[in-house]
């Protein structure tokens, strides 16, 4: 689902405001690199200006998390994550969703590094916060419990995953969420519907959401190579290797072009595309992709993430 940020109270300063306001900008517009530069000034000053203990700096950390989270950078966006929740704990005004959003940007922090069994339980909180703030259909309770599924989803647990997602989707819509947040949901139901055998499902559902994304984001932007990667995926399934190889190409070009080098999200790709490659027969490109896979998870994470071991014994079956 991705991470969550808020918007700037409004008692904080204009230097603040400005600061934080532009940082979700860049955020938005995904260039990471400047959302967690303003991110940073927005946490100095609202920590100068209002105190370190306070809304505002909780909110300014957060953000500065999850611009960390989105460029691979999991010590530097655990460290502010971890800040942002305690800052939040301690302060006695502190909105339910500042908190849930933390909560919820833990579990992701977490599922991106394969962590699942810590990751469930901060998805659980945040989802319950939500839900105990602001009751069972609200806009923030069907986005924490759209985030759930996801981790459900990725735990194995298809039959709770599938349930939550069609009643986060049913919630989310009735409370005008935005098409774009409504479409990445649907590309996570549609990855479920593929390991499912439901692809033609699943197809419909992505053809939906390319339009969308096409018509509301700029062509190189990574929420597109999320749903081209999914695309990829369905074509495999159906046993279009050829396909499958186009979209990966695509999706791999632009997370390249919008992500570090190192970046795990460019491994997921790299993966995908040596399976491709393996289905073809073309063991020598395959054996190729799996190796800059590796090289890349093995920077970003420790020996334990379960990625690692599934490209080990891919790499074994090509021998």
């Amino acid at each position: 689902m991705g991470t969550t940020a808020s918007a700037p109270p409004s008692t904080a300063p204009v230097g603040w405001e400005q600061a934080y306001a532009q940082a979700v900008e860049a955020y938005e517009r995904a260039a990471y690199v400047d959302s967690s530069r303003l991110a940073r000034l927005a946490h100095s000053t609202a920590a100068t200006t209002l105190g370190p203990d306070t809304t505002e700096a909780g909110a300014a950390l957060s953000l500065l998390a999850a611009a960390e989270l989105a460029l691979g950078r999991y010590p530097e966006a655990t460290a502010a994550f971890e800040e942002s929740l305690t800052t939040l704990r301690r302060t006695p005004d502190a909105d339910p969703k500042d908190m849930a959003a933390a909560m919820g940007n833990l579990g992701e922090l977490h599922r991106q590094q394969g962590q699942l069994d810590r990751a469930l339980p901060w998805y659980e909180q945040a989802y319950r916060t939500n839900e105990l703030a602001y009751g069972p259909a609200h806009g923030e309770t069907a986005t924490a419990l759209a985030a759930l599924a996801l981790a459900r989803h990725e735990s194995g647990l298809l039959p709770e995953a599938e349930q939550a997602y069609a009643q986060a989707l049913t919630l989310m819509a009735d409370a005008g969420a935005p098409k774009l947040q409504l479409a990445k949901v649907r590309t996570n139901l549609a990855d479920l519907l593929i390991h499912t055998d439901r692809t033609d499902e699943a197809g419909l559902m992505l053809e939906g959401v390319l339009a969308t994304e096409q018509a509301l984001l700029r062509p190189g932007h990574p929420d597109l190579a999320y749903t081209l990667n999914t695309l990829g995926t369905l074509a495999d399934a159906q046993g279009r290797d050829d396909d499958a190889l186009e979209f990966y190409r695509y999706a791999l070009d632009i997370r390249r072009d919008a992500l570090p080098p190192g970046h795990p999200a460019i491994a997921t790709v790299l993966a995908n595309m040596g399976g491709a490659y393996h289905d073809l027969g073309a063991v020598a490109e395959a054996r190729d992709s799996y190796a800059q896979a590796l090289n890349i998870l093995r920077e970003a994470h420790d020996d334990e993430h379960p990625d690692i071991a599934s490209l080990e014994a891919a790499m074994r079956a090509l021998d």
